[in-house]
């Protein structure tokens, strides 16, 4: 797992990096709050972007399509590997089938157990 390779200073950074990724793309003023969250089985940041441009709410304007949302899903990982993050992506348009709320937790109970 990615963030058994880091120490709690290397995962610091990480959450830096991705945190600079979306203030390069969409400003640091259009930056709402980040919030890293150590203490869940995976380390993971929410952030909120208020979505301003010429000083007015546009969420189309700074997020555009669904197309635009995946190419950020792209980008991200590849902007985190030229920091010196070894990140895999994911497959695009995979044809995967997510699990239920229930089912997700059955697998990883087992999982834990074993």
């Amino acid at each position: 797992m990615f963030f058994e390779s880091l120490d709690q200073e290397q995962t610091k950074k990480f959450f830096e990096s991705a945190k600079n990724y979306f203030a390069e793309k969409y400003g640091e003023a259009n930056i709402a709050y980040a919030s890293v969250h150590l203490d869940e089985s995976t380390p993971h940041m929410h952030l909120g972007i208020v979505p301003m441009k010429d000083g007015k709410l546009s969420s189309k304007a700074l997020f555009g399509n669904r197309e635009k949302l995946r190419k950020i899903q792209d980008e991200l990982p590849k902007y985190l590997n030229k920091q010196g993050y070894h990140l895999q992506s994911g497959e695009a348009d995979s044809k995967k089938k997510h699990l239920k709320t229930e089912e997700f937790k059955e697998k990883t109970k087992n999982t834990k157990n074993v």
